[in-house]
C-alpha cells in the first residue's frame, strides 16, 4: 500500500490516487510525482511522447524509491479543463469561449503530433485491446454479443484510415491548459479516435437512467462542428476522408470503451453501463450517436 505522502529529496509530495495498475499519482509544488511497479513502459511512451512533440509534461527527475520506480513531471496546470468546464457551466450554464478554445487548443497540438507520426497500417485486434472490447463484453455479458458485432462493423469502416499513436482515455479531466495527463492508457490505433471523441464524452456520462441523453449544456453544436472541422484540417489528406466522416464508428469505440472498466462509483458505473445499452440501440435502430450527444446534424 502506497502511503498518503511520500518525501523526496526533501520535497514532499501529497498523494492524489492510486490506479488500477498499482501506479501511484502525487501531487508537489508545482510537480507531480508517478510511481509503482509496471512505470517502465508508461516512462518510456511519455518519453516517446515528448520527442514526438506531444503535449505532454516535461520529465524532470525518474529513478527508484526503495525498489519502485519513479519519475517527476512539471505541472501543466493547477486544475484540469474539465474542472474548469464544470465550474463554468455550474456558474454561468455553459463553457466560455476562452476555456473552450484552449481546449481545442491543446487537442489540436496533440492531433497534429499524431498526423506527423501516423502509418498506413494499424492492428484491428490491438486497436480492440485499447478499446477495452473483450472487457466490456465480459462486464455485460447480456450486451458481449452486440459489443463484439459492432466493433467489427467499426472497424471495418476505419480500416481505410492510417493508424498512430492514441491516448487511451483523451477528454478534458486528462487536459490541462498545459497540455494532457495520463497516459498509461496510451497504444495504437486508428487514427482521430481519441482527438475526434474528446469534446463529446462529457455529454456521454450525462445520460440519464432512462435512457435520455440530455445535450450538455457546455458545448453548443457549432462549437462541435468547429472542433471536428479544426481536426479535418489537421488530419487533412491523410485518409480517404474527413475523420469527421467517420464520426459514428469512433464515438461507438469510445462508449464501448467508457464502459470496458468498472468505475468505483456504483452511480457512475449504473450511468455507463446505461450508455452502453442505448448505444448499442442507437446503433442497431440506425440512429446518430451524434446527435445524441449534441452534434445538430441536420
Amino acid at each position: 500500500m502506497l502511503p498518503r505522502s511520500l518525501t523526496l529529496r526533501g520535497r514532499r509530495f501529497d498523494r492524489v490516487c492510486v490506479r488500477q495498475t498499482g501506479v501511484g499519482v502525487y501531487r508537489g509544488a508545482e510537480t507531480y510525482l508517478r510511481i509503482g511497479p509496471g512505470l517502465a513502459t508508461e516512462l518510456a511512451t511519455h518519453r516517446q511522447m515528448a520527442r514526438r512533440a506531444f503535449p505532454v509534461a516535461r520529465i524532470l527527475e525518474h529513478g527508484y524509491l526503495g525498489r519502485l520506480p519513479y519519475y517527476i513531471e512539471e505541472s501543466l496546470g493547477d486544475s484540469t479543463l474539465g474542472d474548469i468546464f464544470e465550474t463554468e457551466v455550474d456558474g454561468r450554464g455553459s463553457v466560455s469561449d476562452e476555456s473552450f478554445e484552449r481546449f481545442s487548443d491543446v487537442i489540436a497540438q496533440h492531433a497534429v503530433a499524431q498526423a506527423r507520426m501516423a502509418t498506413p497500417g494499424w492492428s484491428v485486434g490491438a486497436f480492440a485491446e485499447l478499446v477495452g472490447v473483450a472487457r466490456a463484453a465480459a462486464l455485460h455479458p447480456d450486451l458481449g454479443e452486440a459489443v463484439r458485432d459492432a466493433f467489427q462493423v467499426a472497424g471495418a469502416r476505419l480500416e481505410q484510415f492510417p493508424g498512430t499513436l492514441l491516448h487511451g482515455d483523451l477528454h478534458a479531466d486528462n487536459t490541462c491548459a498545459g497540455g494532457v495527463i495520463d497516459l498509461e492508457g496510451t497504444g495504437r490505433g486508428v487514427i482521430g479516435y481519441d482527438a475526434v471523441t474528446a469534446v463529446f464524452v462529457s455529454a456521454m456520462g450525462e445520460i440519464d437512467p432512462g435512457g435520455g441523453a440530455p445535450g450538455y449544456a457546455g458545448f453548443s453544436a457549432a462549437r462541435l462542428r468547429r472542433y471536428l472541422s479544426r481536426l479535418d484540417d489537421v488530419f487533412g489528406a491523410l485518409g480517404p476522408g474527413p475523420v469527421s466522416a467517420v464520426l459514428e464508428p469512433l464515438l461507438l469505440c469510445r462508449a464501448i470503451s467508457m464502459c470496458s472498466r468498472r468505475h468505483r462509483d456504483p452511480a457512475v458505473w449504473r450511468i455507463r453501463t446505461q450508455l452502453l445499452r442505448s448505444t448499442l440501440d442507437t446503433v442497431r435502430r440506425g440512429g446518430s450517436l451524434a446527435a445524441r450527444w449534441g452534434l445538430d446534424t441536420r
